[in-house]
């Protein structure tokens, strides 16, 4: 199985990419996935692929994502270095 990490999961394609992995749950799972801004989405995302990190690019709205996933198993980041991270969580 393959661990992926999603950047831009709330966007059009990173939604279409998450699409993509439900398909095929025998051959993806979702290791981190990556927002600029979108909260609400971005939560919503984490609790349904459980990956191991999530990151807001948007540093303003990490508080309320921290808030949002109150799952201690999810490690929450935030800011450029939070989604550089996310970025090496796929194989």
């Amino acid at each position: 199985m393959r661990r992926i990490a999603i950047l831009g999961s709330t966007g059009s394609i990173g939604t279409k990419a998450l699409d993509v992995i439900e398909s095929h749950p025998d051959d993806f799972s979702v290791a981190a996935l990556a927002s600029h801004s979108n909260v609400a989405l971005l939560a919503d995302q984490a609790k349904k692929y459980r990956p191991k990190l999530v990151a807001i690019y948007d540093e303003s709205k990490f508080s309320d994502l921290r808030n949002s996933l109150a799952e201690p198993e999810i490690k929450v980041l935030c800011g450029s270095s939070g989604v550089e991270e996310a970025a090496r969580c796929g194989e």
